[in-house]
């Protein structure tokens, strides 16, 4: 007797999987006598094991247990941290010739750095952000600036509510990087970008201060991936990888791979933001009670001891970057246009 098994049909919930599993394990046990139940539940973990695993990389490891940025971007004040951002907007706003004839979406707008900047050249611009607390507060910030034009939308950056081709620019300043799947965010930021428009976002490198952060938090709280199942041999190639980082976003070589033959005319700009910090304690009391990342990771480890040995590894992570009250933050903009 032989099987074949595809894992692919089975991307769905984690209810959908058992129940494939208990089904296969229970046609087993009738087909086979009660004294060859043991094998039967051997090839169920085998099943298993392949399905995890498989699920796992499908989804460039994603994990839907472990809390997700929509929830830590309603922790904190993330406009208090932001306003250090405004430069970048304008930097990505500039690099794109934004103007009055073109129709601009803002793809995890946050509090609205970016979007306001592009609606004050007259542009006519739609945020959208997974947050509706950031809405909130973009919204406030929109009508302060007079750029009461804005449309505002709360939406997934992996599943844009929009039509193919409906906009001249598509920005990002910070914001699709941390989409869980990546390849997603960028298909969907392309479909709607119009033939001949121009895609740009600014993002994190991962050599410098905020990738090293990155890095140091995601040493404390990262999910372990699944073992490759030792008896399929054809899953080696996997290797056991680790999930993407955002920060590979900050690699022009990782962007280039993603952007592909979608676009022509890429084009790199580096740049650095000044943030003032007297010290490294004073960046982590604002970044551990005004971050939302920084905060949900807290609040994740919840041990006292892993906190501090968390606090020690970021510091030691700005350190480098941190001379004469200035903290550099080095970022990456990329800018195409869609073949």
């Amino acid at each position: 007797m032989s099987a074949s098994f595809s894992t692919t049909s089975l991307k769905g919930s984690g209810v959908d999987i058992i129940e494939v599993y208990l089904t296969f394990v229970i046609s087993l046990s009738c087909v086979f006598e009660n004294n060859h139940f043991g094998f039967a539940c051997k090839v169920y973990q085998t099943i298993k094991e392949r399905v995890d695993f498989d699920l796992y990389y499908m989804n460039d490891g994603f994990d839907s247990s472990i809390p997700q940025p929509k929830n830590a971007w309603s922790l904190g004040s993330y406009n208090e941290i932001a306003i250090f951002f405004l430069p970048v907007s304008a930097h990505l706003v500039k690099l794109c010739n934004v103007s009055s004839d073109d129709r601009v979406l803002d793809v995890a707008c946050g509090t609205g750095n970016t979007a306001i900047t592009a609606s004050r050249k007259g542009a006519k611009v739609t945020g959208i952000d997974i947050t509706p607390q950031m809405l909130t507060q973009a919204k406030a910030e929109a009508t302060l600036a007079e750029a009461d034009g804005i449309k505002w939308v709360e939406g997934d950056a992996e599943d844009l509510p929009f039509e193919d081709g409906s906009f001249d620019v598509v920005l990002s300043s910070f914001g699709h990087m941390f989409a869980p799947q990546p390849k997603a965010a960028i298909r969907e930021m392309l479909r709607v970008t119009e033939p001949g428009g121009r895609i740009a976002f600014a993002t994190w490198p991962p050599e410098h201060a905020n990738g090293r952060m990155f890095e140091a938090m995601a040493k404390h709280i990262s999910p372990t991936p699944p073992t490759p199942p030792s008896t399929l041999s054809s899953f080696s190639s996997h290797n056991n990888r680790p999930p993407p980082s955002p920060m590979q976003w900050g690699n022009p070589e990782v962007v280039k791979k993603r952007l592909g033959s979608d676009v022509i005319n890429i084009h790199f700009e580096r740049g650095v933001i000044k943030k003032p910090v007297l010290s490294p304690n004073h960046y982590w009391e604002t970044s551990s009670t005004k971050g939302g990342a920084l905060i949900q990771a807290i609040q994740t480890i919840k041990d006292p001891q892993k906190i501090e040995s968390l606090r020690n590894d970021i510091l030691q992570a700005i350190i480098p970057y941190l001379c004469e009250n200035i903290l550099r933050l080095d970022y990456l903009i990329t800018v195409a246009t869609k073949a």
